[in-house]
Parts: C-alpha cells; sequence; structure tokens
C-alpha cells in the first residue's frame, strides 16, 4: 500500500531527532512501520462522517453560537507559503460525534516503536480508510463552501487570501487517517511526502493528481492535552522551533514534499490526542 519512512539527510535543517539520528520522511500513504499489519484498519469507502457534511454546515450558518465566518483565523507561521491555520473549522460537538462514531465502528492499531535508524520513531495509535473517495470528496466540499462564505461575508469583490491558497486544489487525498495518540505517544522529526493519488470530479470520475498539503483536523485539544503540539523547524535557524498546541476542531494545512519542513509530533503527557489527517491535491 506504500512504501516505508526512508531515511533521508536532513538538508532543510540541521536539526536531529531526539535519538540523534538524522530524520526521516514520512510517506502520506502513511504505512509506516507496520506495513504488513493493516487488515484491521482499512475500509474502502465504507465509513462515513456520524452527520451529513452539507446539513452540518447548514446548521451552523443558521446558529451562530455554531457558525461565525469571523472566528476563521488564518495564521501564517514560519512563512506565508508553509503553513495555514483555520481555528473553528469544526465545531467541538461536532468532533465528539467524530470520536464516537470511531470508536463505536472502527479498530485502532498501534504502531510499533521500532528502534532503527532507518526510521522516524512513532508509536501511535491510527486507523487507516483506504479509498474513502466519498468521504473525502464531501470534506473538501465543505471546505470550498466555507471559502465561499468567508468570501461573501467579508465582501471580498476579487479573489480573497483564502481563496488563492486553495486555487487549483481539485479534492482531498481519499485515504483518510485518524491518529490517536495516549500518554507518552509520539511521531519523531520526519518530512510528509508527496505521492500521486486520484480524486472524485463532479461527474464522478477519477482524476489523476498530487498532493502538496497535509491537512491535519485536530478532534481533541485544549485544556484536555498536555504536551502534543506539532512542531516545525525553521530551516534557516536549527533552533528555532514552532510549537502548534491542539486545538480541538482546528484545521492545519503545512507544505509536504520537496517544500515539507522538519516536524514531529510532541509526546503527549496528559489526554488523548486526536487527528483527522489527509492531504490537499492538485492536478498533474
Amino acid at each position: 500500500m506504500g512504501k516505508g519512512n526512508k531515511v533521508i539527510k536532513a538538508t532543510k535543517s540541521k536539526s536531529k531527532s531526539k535519538s540523534g539520528k538524522t530524520s526521516s520522511r514520512n510517506t502520506t500513504n502513511d504505512v509506516g512501520n507496520n506495513s504488513n499489519n493493516t487488515s484491521n484498519n482499512t475500509s474502502k469507502d465504507g465509513y462515513e462522517f456520524p452527520s451529513n457534511v452539507d446539513k452540518f454546515l447548514r446548521t451552523r450558518m443558521k446558529d451562530n453560537s455554531y457558525f461565525n465566518i469571523n472566528k476563521y483565523k488564518f495564521k501564517y507561521v514560519i512563512s506565508p507559503s508553509q503553513i495555514v491555520i483555520i481555528e473553528n473549522f469544526f465545531i467541538k460537538e461536532y468532533c465528539d460525534e467524530i470520536i464516537l462514531s470511531i470508536n463505536e465502528r472502527l479498530k485502532f492499531l498501534t504502531t510499533p516503536l521500532v528502534k532503527n535508524k532507518n526510521y522516524a520513531r512513532r508509536n501511535n495509535d491510527r486507523i487507516v480508510l483506504d479509498h474513502s473517495y466519498q468521504l473525502s470528496g464531501k470534506l473538501y466540499g465543505y471546505l470550498k463552501k466555507i471559502v465561499e462564505e468567508h468570501d461573501v461575508e467579508m465582501g471580498n469583490n476579487n479573489e480573497s487570501e483564502m481563496t488563492e491558497f486553495f486555487k487549483g486544489s481539485i479534492g482531498f487525498n481519499p485515504q483518510i487517517r485518524i491518529y490517536r495518540y495516549s500518554k507518552n505517544q509520539f511521531f519523531e522529526k520526519h518530512y510528509d511526502e508527496s505521492v500521486k493519488c486520484s480524486v472524485l470530479d463532479s461527474e464522478k470520475s477519477k482524476v489523476k493528481g498530487k498532493t502538496k498539503w497535509t491537512l491535519l483536523i485536530y478532534l481533541t485539544g485544549d485544556e484536555e492535552i498536555r504536551g502534543g503540539g506539532t512542531m516545525f523547524y525553521d530551516p534557516e535557524n536549527s533552533s528555532s522551533c514552532i510549537n502548534v498546541h491542539p486545538k480541538k476542531g482546528m484545521a492545519l494545512f503545512h507544505k509536504h514534499g520537496d517544500d515539507c519542513l522538519l516536524h514531529e509530533a510532541e509526546r503527549v503527557h496528559q489526554g488523548e490526542k486526536w487527528v483527522l489527517r489527509t492531504d490537499l491535491v492538485f492536478p498533474l
């Protein structure tokens, strides 16, 4: 289903992993260190979000306690072309629904902690939902509506910064991943690779593309988690680090492939960190 975490020289940063070894690349397919152990954590388009995404969006639009376009804060970290954070992408109640649905219907597998110089060490729990075209399509449609509503609310006659950021994208990677980090779990320094995949167009035909951005949606966060930050390292200053603490419902986009920043999932000291991960796809 994909490659493992192949070691490369950390050319984008002089930082080393906590073990003192050079960091490795993590493929978007995300089979990681456990490529022979996926029988119970894959699904061929068999899982759906607990409620219709379009209905969810309409509910938020009608109820200001659920949806306030001014709450969508776009923050640029390190550089405008690398990291974008959208706060309140999902409301907290919806995050709870997703977690409940996953716990009831799906099964996690724990990535074994492999002490090997060929891998970026990780030991989180995960689920891989393979070929989830409908699920990823609904999520992408939801993102587009958020961007459109933002432009209407802000009265933008021209393309906004938000629109420009997502311009040219064609969908989300149909391989959806759910990560769960419990106490003392982590993912050491690594890079996310770009991969080729197919998405469904408006006619439900498959269109080939290539991933360029990682999307992380935090399903838990705030004060319920201690540690567990997503840490990015400045390639121009190896001692400089941006630690993005999980906020429930927050979406984080970061560039991957050749432009990926060295990053890691910090060790969780308290609570459970849940993350929904996919990738933004662009034409080949």
